[in-house]
């Protein structure tokens, strides 16, 4: 699920992903199943967060 103004672009999302308002994924950035990323939450370029992570604020 991507929320209201997430920006993602050149990414890749696997299953059960939750993107809410404002996360931004950069381009390379590979996300694991069933992560999450907080209220405007960043995955810099070429980051590879674990299934099961979370992404902080900012």
């Amino acid at each position: 699920m991507v929320g209201p103004t997430s920006y993602l672009t050149g990414c890749r999302v696997e299953d059960e992903v939750f993107l809410p308002t404002g996360s931004r994924v950069f381009n390379g950035a590979w996300i694991g199943t069933r992560s999450e990323a907080w209220i405007n939450g960043i995955v810099h370029l070429r980051t590879v967060p674990p299934a099961d992570s979370m992404v902080l604020i900012g």
